[in-house]
């Protein structure tokens, strides 16, 4: 494919269920339609050989647990990448879920469909059983969190925030910028973050090393509120375990700059990009007793999403069980 676009993941399952951004995407663009089956790797191997997305500069691949609901948008027109019975969320364009349904093998026998949908019922419990993986380690991180803001110094962060944008974000127009939010990392059968999306969509990052949460929350906050006041466009990226709230990576392309989050749940790998620590912003001596808990909840919360990539290790199993059935059903 031409350009060497940008991955996102549009859509993800997050620690308060799944979340998509598929429909700002879309918006009100006329739609053309296309269904493929397959994961990932045979997605991309599709859409690389389309002739309708030559041209296409930004590729949107949304790896989902019951078959990759994606959009690809080039020149006013959105292309869907999924696969059959695929849990799509439920504000999406009728035609695009008409497609969808469309799409169900119509010859199978009882047995065949009395099947699929016993695995169709599994899927669906492994997803729930995924969900309480996240959510209960995002508990955990979110006590880590709150902990380390109680010892946080909010002037020297102010202070911080308002040097880097006076640095890097002049003011460009009156009116405010626009926000758009995607997700760089996703929970699947090992943790996946897109750090060479990250590193198109800005050619000056700043990395902050944060292992708790709470400097990037603040920091974050201050910065992307102040860019888009100053005329920026912002692409918000959440992370799944914390579900959608404050970004924990920051893009402004117009500036050509970036603030990512690294910790031990995903690091970028050190290419020489100005880094931060946290640590600067906390009083190290009055959080000294809390970080024996602190470390059992990151070590409980390390496991818990071990615990939740190995439910989705046998959820993909029944996914090729499925996938298996429906082509069988086709010959």
């Amino acid at each position: 494919m031409k350009n060497s676009p940008s991955v996102f993941f549009l859509s993800a399952q997050t620690s308060s269920g799944f979340v998509s951004f598929a429909p700002s995407l879309t918006g009100n663009q006329p739609l053309l339609l296309q269904l493929y089956c397959g994961r990932d790797a045979d997605a991309f191997a599709a859409l690389s050989q389309d002739p309708l997305l030559e041209d296409a500069t930004e590729l949107y691949l949304s790896p989902f647990h019951s078959g990759q609901a994606g959009f690809s948008s080039r020149d006013g027109t959105t292309v869907l990448v999924g696969s059959e019975l695929s849990t799509l969320p439920a504000d999406l364009p009728a035609e695009l879920v008409e497609l969808h349904i469309g799409a169900t093998p119509p010859h199978l026998t009882p047995t065949q469909r009395e099947k699929l949908l016993s695995l169709h019922r599994q899927m669906i419990r492994q997803k729930e059983r995924h969900i309480r993986y996240l959510s209960a380690a995002a508990s955990l991180l979110g006590e880590n969190r709150r902990l380390a803001e109680c010892h946080l110094d909010r002037e020297k962060l102010k202070r911080f925030a308002d040097r880097f944008c006076q640095k890097y974000l002049p003011p460009r127009k009156s009116t405010p910028g626009n926000e758009s939010f995607r997700f760089l990392s996703a929970e699947k059968e090992e943790g996946h973050f897109l750090e060479e999306t990250a590193r198109k969509l800005a050619p000056r990052l700043t990395v902050l090393e944060d292992e708790f949460g709470a400097v990037s929350t603040g920091l974050m906050a201050q910065i992307r509120g102040e860019g888009l006041r100053r005329g920026y466009d912002a692409i918000s990226c959440f992370c799944p375990v914390k579900g959608v709230g404050i970004p924990e990576h920051l893009f402004f392309p117009q500036a050509g700059i970036g603030l990512l989050t690294s910790n031990s749940f995903h690091a970028p790998q050190r290419r020489g990009e100005p880094r931060i620590r946290a640590a600067r912003f906390l009083a190290p001596a009055t959080l000294r007793p809390y970080r024996q808990r602190m470390r059992f909840n990151r070590k409980a919360a390390r496991e818990l999403l071990f615990q939740g990539r190995q439910v989705f290790a046998e959820l993909l199993c029944l996914q090729e069980e499925r996938d298996a059935l429906v082509s069988s059903s086709r010959k």
